[in-house]
């Protein structure tokens, strides 16, 4: 059913870990990206998403954790600079396998958004 796979979906990523907490947060990030894959996309969304799958399961997850810790500390698109440090983390890894750092970037700031939007929501409820 539907509204239960979208139940499901919010509700792992509404879980926010502590993000000083690598292990939990990879475990989440692990979870976000499982939840995508249930969302029809192109076949370049397969191949990024494998490829942070893949990211998040082995050592490249300490410079995808970085990437998203810059993200998530600025609350905002990074600007041209900022970028070029973060993606340089990652880059050289998403080139051999096709893919555009900027490309990665992207769903990170998109996973930042995210995270800040149920911290928004959060903030709010008490007013419900």
């Amino acid at each position: 059913m539907r509204v239960s796979e979208l139940l499901r979906i919010v509700r792992n990523v509404a879980n926010l870990p502590n993000f000083g907490d690598e292990r939990t947060t990879r475990d989440w990030l692990s979870g976000v990206i499982n939840a995508a894959w249930s969302i029809p996309g192109s076949s370049l969304d397969d191949v990024v998403m494998a490829h942070l799958a893949q990211v998040v399961r082995d050592d490249g997850y300490d410079s995808l954790y970085r990437l998203l810790v810059v993200c998530l500390t600025t609350g905002r698109t990074l600007t041209p600079e900022e970028a070029a440090m973060a993606i340089s983390l990652i880059a050289e890894r998403a080139k051999a396998e096709g893919i555009n750092p900027e490309t990665v970037l992207t769903v990170v700031e998109g996973i930042a958004a995210m995270v800040q939007l149920v911290r928004d929501a959060a903030s709010r409820s008490s007013t419900y």
